[in-house]
């Protein structure tokens, strides 16, 4: 299902001319599909977002108007919000009135849970408005209640190629001439947005609806070959998938070492966003003719290939897990972004009016990333002597052998022992005996003197 926002335009003083006009041929309704419902349902009347750019009558104050305020979602407008459906709230001037467009519709985008306000262009010139609103929120044409709007997969009168240029009117601030002098179609305010519509219809409607004045802008603005250049200069349609995906050489690296991040993308000239807090990160040697960074954005050039790999060269100079990301925020341009909505309802044998929109506000913010771990470097650590009790800090003497010895040992032994002390005898037994013939000779020199007194 389609979700989208649009752009702006705006019919002025005129529009009610060409609206009569409007509905002299009917369109046939699309194929409905199915809207996305809030869930919680909303319970009490709210007020809903403005669309962009001024107008010439303040929506929150309308003067003369059964509603006290063109923004709030009430009644009707809130059964048809809660069920998902695109709520009218006012005309380009901004004014509850048939007959002028664009229309400030909102409703309730699931991204962003809640509610987003947005013009809707007509693309049938000779259809009814079906616009306006009674006390009790409900849609009419003139004295007639009519039914909320369905979304459509479409306008079946439009070509692909027709989708595609209104699609490019709806996104770009073109450039166009009125009466010998450039203006800037856009949202900014009710001039520029009527000039958007009428830009709209020389596609939609390219014989202008019998009206002389919008057709002298269409000759001057969109010829059949002015359109086809546009067409020429437009991507293919649907213009791609946008992806981004990263993947990393190492799982870890050292302080100051560099892992190579590699970056797949066919984001071209999209701005994409790096998130490395503390990382170094630059442009690899090898990718700088593809992608450049600056202040922490990375932009990536197309080359000749329908995807680009990028690598960049990243390091760390504290120890821990990093994470290293990266954003952006596509603009996909197809004719899918566009959305059409239409009340069912039938006016006097007249169908009510296809409107198109594009979303405005992105909410599909590609992202991708990855983590680092980064290591101290190990320093080799000499192990430490055993120490014995009572100081010293020296091997101990071998130990006896043990029961089991291999043969011969028990000899090496005894020889390391004669060596020693000249005994085979263990040391200590050497100097229990030395300490025993000292303590003897003392004795016996004692009993001597003792003797000689006496």
């Amino acid at each position: 299902m389609r979700r989208r926002k649009i752009r702006g335009a705006v019919m002025g003083l005129l529009v009610p001319v060409i609206g009569v006009m409007m509905a002299l041929v009917g369109t046939v309704p699309a194929e409905a599909v199915q809207p996305v419902a809030p869930n919680p349902q909303i319970a009490e009347p709210f007020q809903a977002p403005l669309c962009e750019g001024a107008t010439r009558f303040d929506p929150l104050h309308p003067m003369n108007d059964p509603i006290s305020d063109l923004s709030e979602v009430f009644g009707q407008r809130l059964t048809d919000y809660n069920a998902g459906k695109m709520v009218m709230l006012y005309a380009n001037s901004g004014m509850n009135v048939d007959g002028e467009v664009p229309v400030c519709g909102t409703r309730y985008e699931a991204e962003l849970g809640g509610p987003v306000s947005e013009w809707l262009y007509c693309t049938d010139i000779h259809s009814l408005t079906c616009s306006a609103t009674d006390a009790e929120g409900r849609l009419v044409e003139g004295d007639v209640v009519v039914d909320g709007l369905l979304d459509l997969d479409g306008n079946p009168r439009l070509d692909a190629s027709q989708e595609r240029l209104i699609r490019h009117i709806l996104t770009t601030d073109l450039t166009v001439m009125v009466n010998g002098s450039p203006l800037v179609i856009g949202n900014a305010n009710g001039e520029s947005r009527t000039y958007r519509q009428w830009s709209v219809w020389c596609v939609s409607d390219p014989d202008g609806g019998d009206f002389d004045l919008l057709q002298a802008f269409c000759a001057a603005n969109f010829t059949d070959a002015q359109k086809q250049a546009m067409l020429d200069a437009l991507p293919a349609d649907p213009f791609f998938e946008p992806t981004l995906s990263a993947a990393s050489s190492e799982a870890s690296i050292g302080i100051d070492d560099t892992v190579e991040v590699t970056l797949t993308t066919n984001l071209f000239g999209t701005p994409i966003t790096i998130d490395a807090p503390g990382a170094t990160v630059s442009v690899c040697p090898a990718s700088q003719g593809t992608a450049n960074i600056v202040d922490g954005v990375l932009l990536v050039s197309s080359g000749d290939a329908a995807q680009a790999t990028v690598s960049l060269c990243v390091s760390w100079q504290e120890a821990g897990t990093h994470a290293i990301g990266f954003s952006a925020l596509p603009e996909t341009l197809s004719s899918e972004a566009l959305g059409w909505v239409q009340s069912p309802s039938i006016v006097d044998g007249k169908p009510c009016q296809v409107f198109s929109n594009f979303r405005s506000q992105v909410t599909d913010v590609l992202t991708a990333g990855l983590t680092v771990a980064v290591e101290y470097p190990v320093v080799p650590v000499e192990p430490a002597s055993p120490v014995i009790p009572g100081g010293s800090s020296e091997p101990s003497s071998p130990a006896a052998p043990a029961v089991g010895v291999a043969p011969g040992a028990e000899g090496q032994e005894s020889a390391q022992q004669l060596a020693r002390t000249g005994s085979t005898a263990p040391v200590w037994a050497g100097l229990v005996a030395a300490m025993l013939l000292t303590a003897g000779s003392g004795v016996w020199i004692a009993h001597r003197r003792r003797a000689v007194r006496g």
